[in-house]
């Protein structure tokens, strides 16, 4: 099924290999949130708390939380259009890709701020990335 990502003799031809390029997608793109989510844990504990009366860090994190989901869509975007769809070799189904390939990329970005926003809901008070979306007192 991953024929399409890691060899590059590999063309897409027939509707089958249509269908296998689209199941790649989806879940490379979950692949990537998954990823991310992880970068935004690493992320989000090496921001360092700052001293002083007013702390911004939980501001630095929450700038990077959504500079994540930005590059969660865009990456999952842009290596899908490398990696598949430079391999489709009939042009009708190029326009039925590029629709799954949009909607794959959304589907990855959802499920990082979606989850990425529960993980810090759920992370005790005081914590880093409870800093994110502190709640309110």
């Amino acid at each position: 099924m991953f024929d399409f990502i890691f060899n590059s003799a590999v063309k897409i031809k027939t509707a089958q290999d249509l269908s296998n390029a689209i199941t790649s997608t989806y879940l490379m793109d979950i692949t990537f949130a998954i990823i991310f989510i992880v970068l935004l844990l690493l992320f989000a504990n090496l921001i360092k708390w700052q001293s002083g009366k007013f702390d911004n860090s939980g501001k630095k994190r929450k700038t990077v939380f959504f500079i994540l989901l930005a590059c969660t869509f865009f990456v999952s975007l842009l290596l899908n259009m490398l990696c598949i769809k430079a391999k489709i070799a009939v042009p009708a189904f190029a326009n039925k890709y590029m629709t799954h390939m949009f909607l794959g990329a959304f589907v990855s970005a959802l499920i990082y701020g979606v989850a990425g926003f529960v993980l810090v809901k759920l992370a005790p008070i005081g914590s880093k990335l409870q800093s994110i979306f502190p709640k309110k007192q």
